[in-house]
């Protein structure tokens, strides 16, 4: 198969999520169970293949596919379906369960030769076979069933019901659906989420950054972004992008923010503005700024910050600073000499600002040789259980010269 694809910024409109082969989920040759063709191209079939409008996908005789649409729906197909992008989904035959994933107002519409079924808040399942006769069964929420021909009137389908429809015919009356029909509906659907969606989020606030990564580890999953941000207990997990308990495919990454520490840099001799610019830079807010006479410092310069430099102190904690006035003026219209302002150099003029070096591919031993020739101190070296070492802040970070860079093998 030749093997297309495009580069975007964007998240795609649709993908293929998971495949599930004879109960188990599929991987290597085992994908191309799932045929996806873009024109008269065939692609090839991976997680995460990104789907475009008007791609046809088709499952053969022993593999299902889940197809999520965005993070609102998603699309469940058995074997031998066979469906295209239209833009949600045109079913020319086969069985489907389509599954609203969050509450938003875009409907989702599965069309058929003779009939389309438009959903807002529901769970339903929809098969056509090959004399086109469609069925809709809905689990829950409702189904508005309309003519492509309009040759009949919008009929409702609620929870718990169903209504077969025939090539141009009216849809037969409602009928209630007893238990054991709908388990059989939508128990193959259930079985493959359980497959595919093997993982389930483990609830980590709270845990160290070590017992997270090793917890993650354990349920099939890794670490994502890390965000050092203000909190307390220190080091600890204040937040995570996946909810505890949600089923999410093996080896998917869970972002945290762990509360933790930064070094305040020392502005101290800097303008106001120059400061800010370096306070920010190294994860700082400007916090009360007042202006008062400081025998021997520099007018118009920072004399006093508080914390101090060098304080390790939660991200984001105000600085607070104290800028040299100008001394009142005299009779004689003069100022002290001794702290007459002096001219600004040009080199003088903004603060002096590092890129953190990636410190990690080069060993431990390498760590501080490298940042110290990047103008930076080698921080807190801490050990790790499990998963990649980090540093903190990152390569490419932009910090105030002489930082320190924490790091852990």
């Amino acid at each position: 198969m030749a093997s297309i694809g495009c580069v975007s910024a964007r998240a795609p409109f649709a993908q293929v999520e998971s495949v599930v082969r004879e109960n188990r989920l599929a991987a290597g040759a085992e994908l191309q169970g799932v045929r996806v063709t873009r024109g008269a191209a065939s692609l090839t079939t991976a997680t995460g293949l990104a789907l475009q409008k008007g791609d046809r996908i088709v499952t053969d005789g022993s593999s299902e596919a889940v197809i999520l649409f965005g993070d609102a729906y998603e699309v469940l197909l058995s074997p031998n379906t066979d469906i295209s992008i239209s833009p949600d989904i045109f079913l020319n035959f086969g069985k489907v369960i389509v599954k609203k994933l969050k509450e938003i107002k875009k409907k989702f519409t599965v069309e058929t030769k003779y009939v389309n079924a438009g959903v807002e808040h529901t769970e339903f399942a929809v098969w056509v076979d090959r004399g086109d006769l469609v069925s809709v069964v809905v689990l829950e929420g409702t189904v508005t069933l309309e003519s492509t021909t309009r040759s009949w009137p919008p009929q409702t389908v609620g929870a718990r019901e169903g209504a077969t429809i025939r090539a141009g015919q009216l849809p037969s009356p409602r009928e209630r659906v007893p238990q054991d029909e709908l388990d059989r509906t939508f128990g193959w659907g259930s079985r493959v989420e359980a497959i595919a969606f093997a993982a389930v989020i483990p609830d980590l606030t709270g845990l160290s950054l070590d017992q997270a990564r090793t917890q993650l580890s354990r349920a099939g999953l890794r670490v994502g972004r890390i965000q050092r941000v203000a909190g307390q207990p220190l080091g600890t997990v204040l937040r995570q992008s996946r909810r505890a308990g949600e089923r999410a495919r093996l080896g998917t990454p869970v972002d945290l923010d762990v509360a933790g520490e930064s070094t305040v840099p020392d502005v101290r001799g800097m303008s106001r503005l120059e400061a800010g610019i370096v306070l920010a830079a190294a994860g700082f807010q400007t916090g009360e700024t007042v202006e008062e006479e400081v025998a021997g410092a520099k007018p118009g310069k920072v004399a006093r910050q508080s914390p101090a430099p060098g304080t390790r102190v939660p991200p984001g904690t105000p600085v607070s600073l104290v800028i040299s006035s100008v001394p009142p003026v005299k009779p004689d219209g003069h100022r002290p000499e001794a702290v007459r302002p002096e001219p600004v150099r040009p080199e003088a003029a903004l603060p002096k600002v590092c890129t953190v070096p990636d410190v990690l591919s080069g060993g431990s031993r390498n760590a501080r040789k490298i940042l110290e020739g990047a103008g930076l101190k080698l921080g807190r070296v801490l050990q790790r259980i499990e998963g990649p070492p980090y540093q903190d802040p990152k390569a490419g970070a932009r910090v105030a010269c002489g930082s320190s860079v924490d790091v852990s093998w």
